[in-house]
């Protein structure tokens, strides 16, 4: 351990701590583990850092009551927040599976969403897009409570596929709040595919 001036200070060493992406790591679980890997010390000012650095990535989730948007932290969904201005449970969709979308209901589930939404526009007959699907339908389960797959079938849905210029498929549409941030042309890799998601959340 490195000190100056009674500061607590990390030490310069390449250490790299990793968690799966599915795993609901808590911040005392991981700092811990950065703990034992010699990283930090016993610090409870560097403890309280930590936990903020983690808590940072957020879910904004709508209250079932007054309908008030509220952030919440992906670590504290699991324990019974409630609306901070009226006071009702908040709770939020698992989405462990992609969701059919259609031109109906396309606004309402992609860019109205409380969570960062992964687009899948496909069609039956393209060989890519059945190579892209079982990808897509792991993800779901690994991202579950952080990301939102849907599918558009551009055949039967073409007013949104002309809308978005979705003239090659698969097209993965990457959105958050609301926007989309990040297009996807072709069938990626499971890697690549990680590394998108990955910048998603981290917007």
């Amino acid at each position: 351990m490195c000190r100056s001036s009674g500061r607590t200070q990390i030490k310069s060493i390449p250490v790299r701590i990793v968690f799966p992406a599915s795993s609901a790591v808590s911040p005392d679980a991981m700092y811990v583990a950065a703990r034992k890997a010699g990283v930090i010390d016993n610090s409870l000012k560097f403890k309280m850092l930590w936990e903020r650095i983690m808590n940072e990535r957020q879910v904004v989730i709508p209250c079932p009551q007054c309908r008030s948007k509220n952030r919440v932290a992906l670590d504290r969904v699991n324990q019974k927040p409630k609306c901070g201005k009226c006071g009702a449970a908040l709770s939020i969709p698992a989405f462990d599976k992609p969701v059919n979308v259609t031109d109906a209901t396309f606004n309402r589930e992609v860019f109205a969403s409380s969570l960062p939404v992964l687009v899948d526009c496909w069609a039956p007959w393209c060989g890519p897009c059945r190579m892209v699907g079982p990808i897509l339908d792991e993800l779901a389960g690994t991202y579950r409570g952080q990301l939102k797959i849907v599918k558009l079938n551009v055949d039967e849905n073409p007013r949104t596929a002309s809308q978005y210029s979705i003239s090659s498929i698969p097209t993965l549409l990457l959105v958050k709040n609301g926007q989309v941030v990040d297009t996807q042309v072709g069938a990626p890799s499971k890697n690549a595919l990680i590394q998108r998601i990955e910048r998603l959340l981290a917007l």
